[in-house]
């Protein structure tokens, strides 16, 4: 599997919007945004995507190219197997973005609710992490970068 995380800052993506601006600012992070690739092209880019996204108001899935500059691709090792990844979305598919819990990823309190999900969050769940409410984009790169990428 990989992970694909979005470049949020304007001077790496034109595409990176205010919201991406503001993520990056408040997390001291390059990245604002991560899915998890269950089918990925390396030649085409071509790829389905799983995440949480502010964009599509919470948990889908999304045929869509990540070779671009928008993005940065990771392949990944992990004990889950795609289909465990699949079913842990699927289940969640009715469940909105976590504004509320993107807040508590900066400030000292958590806000996570039960069917709320942040993009990072709800990938890090998926991959069985622990404490994935506290994970930001950058977080969860540094950690897949430590625990599970494959090299």
């Amino acid at each position: 599997m990989y992970l694909a995380f979005y470049k949020g800052r304007k001077s790496e993506n034109s595409r990176a919007d205010w919201f991406d601006f503001i993520v990056c600012l408040f997390t001291s992070s390059r990245y604002s945004h991560v899915e998890i690739l269950t089918e990925y092209d390396e030649e085409t880019g071509e790829a389905n995507a799983w995440s949480s996204t502010h964009r599509n108001s919470g948990i889908r899935m999304k045929h869509m190219n990540v070779h671009t500059n928008s993005w940065e691709v990771f392949r990944i090792k992990t004990d889950r197997t795609k289909e465990e990844v699949k079913d842990w979305f699927i289940k969640r598919d009715h469940h909105k973005y976590d504004w509320f819990g993107v807040l508590g990823v900066v400030l000292p309190f958590k806000f996570h609710k039960k069917r709320r999900w942040f993009c990072s969050e709800a990938v890090a769940a998926s991959l069985g992490m622990r404490d994935p409410s506290k994970l930001t984009p950058e977080l969860l790169w540094q950690s897949v970068t430590l625990l599970y990428r494959s090299h």
